[in-house]
């Protein structure tokens, strides 16, 4: 029999991003005015990572808000503004951090745990909340999110 485990689309991609926010901000009120190139990749790699914090932030508010079309359509824009921050350090989070990856932005399929066969892992992070969010459904299934 398969067990179902299903955790929160949002709460997982919150605490994917939390250790890179805490780990790589702890340094940067030490960044100089006169900075290496080196310096200037992790200072945009920062503000990258704090606004998208901010902003899956502000979908988990919107979210908790209220599940109508008003929300439905600024939760649909948020995702875009995330997903575009995302974007723009994807390139340094795919190489500094690649087993993460899958959790912030993986298929959105199924996969079973190479241990446990019957064990499910059900997908998470921006694909799966992408399909939530455009399928043509009028409410939002928060569970899922």
């Amino acid at each position: 029999m398969h067990t179902r485990l299903l955790p929160p689309a949002f709460l997982i991609l919150f605490l994917c991003l939390l250790p890179f926010i805490t780990i790589q901000c702890a340094n940067e009120s030490a960044m100089r005015a006169s900075q290496t190139a080196v310096q200037q990749v992790r200072t945009r790699y920062l503000e990258n990572l704090h606004t998208l914090d901010s902003l899956v932030g502000e979908m988990q508010t919107a979210l908790h808000n209220g599940n109508s079309e008003r929300t439905k359509e600024q939760l649909r824009t948020l995702f875009r503004e995330a997903r575009l921050a995302y974007k723009k350090t994807e390139y340094l989070v795919e190489y500094f951090h690649p087993y993460t990856v899958r959790s912030i932005n993986g298929p959105a399929l199924e996969d079973i745990e190479e241990e446990d066969p019957d064990r499910l892992i059900y997908p998470t992070g921006f694909q799966v909340i992408d399909e939530i969010l455009f399928a043509g459904e009028d409410a939002i299934d928060e569970q899922r999110m």
